[in-house]
């Protein structure tokens, strides 16, 4: 896997990179076929679109409810991203604005993991 670029204003946190911006991106390459990541739950949470080798596979929505000050925790490994042909990927993560925030959106990205199920 390649280091992680971050374009905007992404932020570090003790175990997270924090977005307060919509158009923000994280963007890195692997070899393999699956790919996942946690994300924070939070009611001024933006959407994620993720885009693999080009083409939009997912689009999360982490906006919990209109209650929850705190971040929670979730693993998201959608099948469409585990199903992906072995090879090298790129993958962008991109922040997009959420219509049910009223306020200031941000985002927290806790983890990517990628690996593959054929052996190298």
């Amino acid at each position: 896997t390649s280091k992680v670029e971050r374009t905007g204003s992404w932020t570090t946190g003790g175990n997270y990179v924090q977005s307060s911006a919509a158009g923000d991106t994280l963007k890195f390459t692997f070899t393999g076929d699956i790919m996942a990541f946690e994300y924070g739950l939070h009611k001024d949470s933006g959407l994620i679109e993720v885009w693999v080798d080009g083409e939009l596979e997912l689009t999360c929505n982490p906006r919990y409810s209109d209650s929850i000050d705190s971040y929670q925790l979730v693993c998201k490994g959608d099948s469409i991203l585990l199903d992906l042909e072995y090879g090298t990927h790129t993958v962008e993560m991109k922040t997009v604005a959420n219509p049910d925030v009223t306020g200031s959106q941000v985002d927290r990205i806790f983890g990517i993991m990628t690996g593959s199920w054929v052996q190298e």
